[in-house]
């Protein structure tokens, strides 16, 4: 059901969705910024099983925190259908954020086939940057 290697096209399909979820209440789209290895790494390894995908999160926010000076929000959604998954409210409500997407998927213990993991994390800059 699933390739090898998380999809650039299903973030981008995810963020499609974002952006036109925003427009309906007259937002902007958020600007995308590149997490780095931080967020790669971690559904890397909930790609492998060896992290669930909360735990994944919690770890990436905390890496891009100290690294990037910035308060960090994330979520989590999983589904079999990448139309399905919700968008977090916080996100189609957000200001002044930066936000990124990261698509996997995984097998629940137990459960007959995998779903996708969608990771939203938004980067919100120092309040005094942003009046700059």
């Amino acid at each position: 059901m699933f390739d090898a290697e998380p999809s650039e096209d299903a973030a981008r399909r995810i963020g499609g969705r974002v952006t036109a979820g925003r427009a309906r209440v007259g937002l902007k789209p958020l600007e995308a910024f590149d997490p780095g290895p931080d967020l790669a790494q971690q559904a890397e390894d909930v790609l492998a099983g060896s992290i669930e995908p909360m735990a994944a999160l919690r770890v990436a926010n905390r890496a891009l925190a100290a690294r990037m000076g910035s308060s960090v929000w994330g979520s989590v959604a999983e589904g079999n259908d990448l139309d399905s998954i919700p968008i977090p409210h916080e996100i189609l409500g957000a200001a002044h954020s930066k936000l990124a997407i990261r698509v996997t998927h995984h097998r629940v213990r137990g459960a007959a086939w995998g779903q996708y993991v969608v990771f939203f994390v938004m980067l919100q800059e120092p309040a005094a940057q942003q009046f700059m």
